[in-house]
């Protein structure tokens, strides 16, 4: 496992949200996650994720920036779980410098860089939002993470 991870899932094994939720389950023996951090931007995994976090557990949400996004979520089920909700979306620029720092003292132990699926110079930085825009409505142009290069 990298980055600190004791479990994955992987996406291609577990191919429905149903299967995601209880192989949470099975290995939470049946509690739910601690915290779920849901940082791919796309509403229909909002309630998958509420749905594996535990009771009175965390769920983030970061960086879901887009307008027009509505997730289908039952609002009861986070009362009565007394789930912590909580969005983020902007920073302090102190935190740039402050998370390249981090990156480089942690490269071995957190090899971070192995998620980066694109990368695009400079000049095709309008290509590279084009790229990460899919929202799932593209197939095979899926993006886990880009970067632009100088």
């Amino acid at each position: 496992m990298q980055c600190g991870a004791t479990h994955t899932i992987d996406m291609n094994e577990y191919d429905t949200p149903d299967s995601r939720i209880d192989r949470v389950m099975e290995l939470t023996n049946g509690i739910g996650a601690d915290k779920v951090i849901e940082v791919v931007g796309f509403p229909a995994v909002v309630e998958e994720g509420l749905k594996m976090v535990r009771m009175r557990g965390i769920y983030l949400e970061v960086g879901h920036i887009s307008p027009n996004s509505f997730a289908s979520i039952d609002v009861s089920t986070m009362v009565s779980n007394q789930v912590r909700f909580y969005g983020i979306q902007h920073y302090d620029p102190w935190i740039i410098p402050n998370s390249i720092d981090f990156l480089e003292r942690t490269k071995d132990k957190y090899p971070l860089t192995s998620v980066i699926s694109h990368e695009f110079p400079l000049d095709q930085i309008d290509k590279a939002f084009e790229t990460a825009e899919w929202l799932g409505t593209q197939k095979g142009s899926e993006v886990t993470r880009a970067i632009v290069t100088p």
